[in-house]
């Protein structure tokens, strides 16, 4: 170090040189600078390495809440596509459904119109006819007016008798006032001043099959259901399945 010195003295020009103490003073004061520096970007690097440590596991930890969730929704999704096509479905089936019932009504109320005019003239009087069109809106009150039609025809067909007064064409076609006793669906008598008949339904109305024999018995049954006069035994004739009478 000594030779060191002695060489730099040259290029000192006129100034002091400096002893090896002094020399020494100016490297360990440059030296603790130094360090001083490093020991802060040492630290200041500590620190930041702790900062970024951190950052990057409060990101991993969001990562995996974020994959997490991601998975939840995609298990959420999946479960509400299983569920929407489950309700399409469904509603497929209801539409069938409904389309059954449709054509169940519609045949039930064709069948009842077709048969209005072979039902008893009171009974056909009560039944509504059906409503038009076949929105969802009107389908349930077309079904509880089919129930009530239907109702209707199953308290007559209990074959209580049921008197009707009205105007009926006798045997020779004149039109006359006539009083028709209903048993049922299946079968009337009816009674004129001077004829009665026996009345059974067909498709197109009612046939009656005139027997002026028969006036006073139907005459009596007549004024027995009113309550006109004290029950007594009558015979009267009752058609059967075969077209005959008994």
């Amino acid at each position: 170090m000594l030779t060191l010195c002695a060489l730099l003295t040259p290029f000192v020009g006129s100034a002091q040189p400096m002893t090896f103490a002094e020399h020494c003073t100016v490297l360990a004061a440059e030296l603790a600078a130094w360090k001083a520096t490093h020991d802060n970007r040492t630290a200041q690097l500590k620190s930041l390495e702790i900062q970024v440590s951190e950052h990057l596991h409060s990101l991993t930890q969001q990562l995996n809440q974020a994959q997490s969730a991601s998975q939840k929704l995609l298990g959420q999704k999946q479960a509400l596509e299983v569920r929407l096509a489950d309700l399409e479905n469904q509603r497929k089936r209801l539409a069938d459904k409904r389309n059954q019932i449709l054509q169940t009504l519609e045949g039930l109320e064709q069948s009842l119109e077709g048969r209005r005019a072979s039902l008893p003239e009171p009974l056909a009087a009560q039944l509504l006819p059906p409503l038009a069109g076949q929105n969802e809106h009107n389908l349930p009150a077309r079904v509880q007016r089919l129930q009530n039609s239907f109702q209707l025809c199953a308290n007559f067909a209990q074959k209580q008798p049921v008197v009707h007064h009205t105007t009926l064409g006798g045997p020779d076609g004149a039109l006359r006032d006539t009083t028709i006793v209903y048993l049922g669906l299946d079968v009337a008598f009816a009674i004129q001043e001077q004829n009665a008949a026996v009345g059974t339904p067909s498709a197109n109305g009612w046939n009656w099959n005139w027997n002026h024999s028969w006036t006073e018995n139907f005459r009596k049954a007549s004024n027995i259901i009113a309550g006109s006069v004290r029950p007594s035994l009558l015979t009267l004739p009752i058609p059967t399945a075969n077209g005959g009478q008994r």
